[in-house]
Parts: C-alpha cells; structure tokens; sequence
C-alpha cells in the first residue's frame, strides 16, 4: 500500500469535506448556527448597580429574540450573550473587549460610562468589530469618524439643550427673570463633556443663568462635605449637578445636612438623580 503524505492527506480531505457538501447540504447547515454575542458592563466598581441592570437588559433581549424563533433570515440561528465586567475602569474595559473577540464576539454591546465606551470603540475600530453603545452619551465617542461604533441613545449635546428648554418654560411659569447657579460634575469623560457642554449652551445663547461655579470632582468619590460647604457659601438659587448614584446620594445627603437653602436641583444630564439605587437608598431625601 502506497505511503500517503500530509498534502495528499490534505487534499483527499478537502475534496471529500466538499463532496459531502455539495451532495448532502442538509446534514451541514441543518442546525442553525449560534451568535455570540459580546456584553460589557460595570457590574462591579462604583455602577454596579446600573452595569448589572443593563446586563440583564441584553439578556432580557437576547432571550426574547430566541424565544421568537432566533434570527430568522439566518435559518433561525440563537444568540448567545458573551459576559464581561470593566470595573468602571477604562484599561479593565479594553482588556475585557479584547476578550470577547478573541472568544468569537461577532458585536460588543455596552457600556455606561464614556471613557470605557471610548476605548471600545477605538479597539472595535482597530479589530473591525461592530460595537453598539446602549447608552455612553458623550458626544465625542461617534464623531471621531469610527466606521464600526454606533449608539442608540441620546448625546450630551441633547441633554444640555433640553435642560434650557425646560428651564425656560419654568422661569416663564415663576416669572423669574434670572437666577444664580452652580454647576458640578464628575471628572471622568461623560462628567467632563456634560458639564462642559451645558456651560457651552449657556454662554451661546446668553441664557440669563449667572453661573456662580463649577465644580468638579472624582467619579467614585467618598465625602462631598466640602464642595457642599461652597456651594452653601455660594448660595445660588439652583444647583446644576452632574452625577451617578452614588455621588448624588453624597450630594443630597451632604445638602440637607448642611441646609443649603436651594430653590432647585435640576440635572442637565445626571443619571444619578434617577437610579433605582438612589431612590432605594435616599427614601424621603429622594422626594422634592
């Protein structure tokens, strides 16, 4: 019996894997292929609460779709939700989407917080990985020209202008001609843009605010007592904050503790003011 060699091995294979194909294709592709799916949240670190509510969000979707029978214009292939945690933290987000792909993600879904989304999004660029952002809203993320980022939420930019929107229609309805304000922010990525940004529309439309300071501080920060401290020094009428849950139960906390005398608090763009964890957590502090 003649010798076989690796390249006549490899030839014979290949030919017999095609007959097999072409002559049986239902034995091939008769089950549905599955889709994996890359989801990168913060389920621990400073928003965990928010990253495992969005986590449950993707499989909330990813169950609800195969449930429907799968992707049906793909012989009804399943999806298969991919999980990663970034921690809150930029380098941890790059590395865990590094980890997805290389796992097969064939698309990431995620995250909260901009900075990471940001560094997703490059490394998506780099590798040719589409990545969906859930809700990251600061606006530079899509303007640097990404081919493969794209996000199904609201920008800064919207936020900030719908904060003067509403801000005019109640100074019209108090007849209050012009107030005095502070406006605080966390100082990672989304934080710095949101703050920036209102301040932006304030000055281009002359909007009658006298902004009295800005306030920046680190996300995950334990004591507010002194920003508070000079804010009630301040003593503006309204406090523009810009927060996540946990900062903005320090804020509220350190607020009426101090007895700040405040007309109002009105966020333009500051999750932290309507999380589930604050309201849980604030009780009464979180009404009025």
């Amino acid at each position: 019996m003649k010798k076989m060699n690796r390249s006549t091995f490899v030839k014979y294979s290949l030919v017999g894997a095609m007959a097999v194909i072409l002559v049986f294709p239902a034995l091939v592709f008769s089950q549905p292929k599955e889709i994996p799916i890359g989801s990168i949240h913060a389920v621990t670190g400073v928003i965990s609460d928010i990253g495992i509510s969005m986590r449950r969000g993707n499989q909330l979707a990813v169950d609800d779709i195969n449930a429907r029978g799968g992707i049906k214009s793909m012989g009804g292939a399943k999806l298969k939700l991919l999980l990663a945690d970034y921690e809150a933290k930029e380098e941890v987000a790059r590395s865990e989407a590094e980890r997805l792909i290389k796992e097969g993600a064939v698309c990431l879904v995620g995250p909260f917080l901009s900075g990471p989304a940001m560094t997703i999004a490059t490394l998506c660029e780099q590798r040719s990985i589409p990545f969906v952002i859930d809700v990251a809203a600061a606006d530079d993320i899509t303007q640097k020209g990404f081919k493969h980022t794209f996000r199904t939420f609201a920008i800064s930019t919207n936020f900030a202008n719908n904060m003067l929107i509403y801000l005019t229609q109640i100074m019209k309805e108090k007849n209050v001609s012009r107030i005095r304000g502070v406006v605080t922010n966390t100082g990672d990525l989304f934080g710095r843009v949101q703050g920036a940004t209102f301040l932006k529309f304030v000055k281009e439309k002359n909007f009658p605010i006298d902004v009295l300071a800005h306030i920046e501080y680190p996300l995950g920060i334990q004591d507010l007592s002194a920003e508070v401290s000079k804010i009630k020094t301040l003593k503006p009428d309204v406090l523009f904050p810009i927060t996540r849950s946990g900062d903005a139960k320090l804020m509220v906390t350190e607020l009426y503790k101090q007895r700040v005398p405040l007309m109002g608090i009105l966020g333009p763009g500051s999750p932290g003011l309507y999380e589930p964890e604050f309201i849980r957590d604030m009780k009464a502090l979180s009404e009025h």
